[in-house]
């Protein structure tokens, strides 16, 4: 699911909200203890991200859908995360993951022990993503917000 843009905030009880991160749209797919990423335009970008490939010590199989974001000052940098887009060789991409990682920001699950999430509703996969607890030193679930008029909005103070 993409943003896309409106002319304001929806109301009700059927919506939830989540923060754009400015990052890179990802599938995380985790299996037999490997980490494999995927950009929306189904390009393998694995060796440009080496700080996500703790990844595969969580869990056995599962398939994440997030967004990886730099970020300058708890502000993300499309700037800075933008060096990393077409980086192929494994010495850059350890080079650039040390002086400016990412995060993985982990909005959904599409699969979890060979099970396909995808024809259950987003609110029981965003459940069962919450109960994972993935939180790591470059991936986390940020929060979902309720309905509601948005306010300001902090990414520096944001989960």
């Amino acid at each position: 699911m993409l943003a896309i843009p409106g002319d304001r905030v929806p109301t009700g009880a059927e919506w939830a909200h989540e923060v754009k991160w400015d990052g890179m749209r990802l599938l995380a797919e985790v299996q037999a203890g490997q980490v494999r990423l995927t950009s929306r335009t189904e390009r393998d970008v694995t060796v440009a991200f080496p700080e996500l490939a703790g990844l595969a010590t969580q869990f056995e199989d599962m398939l994440l859908d997030g967004e990886a974001v730099v970020m300058r000052d708890g502000i993300p940098s499309f700037a800075a995360l933008a060096e990393r887009f077409h980086v192929t060789s494994p010495a850059k991409a350890g080079a650039l993951a040390a002086r400016a990682p990412v995060t993985f920001m982990v909005f959904d699950l599409l699969r979890l022990f060979g099970a396909d999430l995808t024809g259950q509703p987003w609110s029981a996969r965003r459940e069962l993503l919450e109960r994972l607890d993935l939180t790591g030193p470059t991936w986390q679930v940020p929060a979902v917000h309720d309905d509601g008029e948005p306010g300001p909005f902090d990414p520096r103070t944001a989960t």
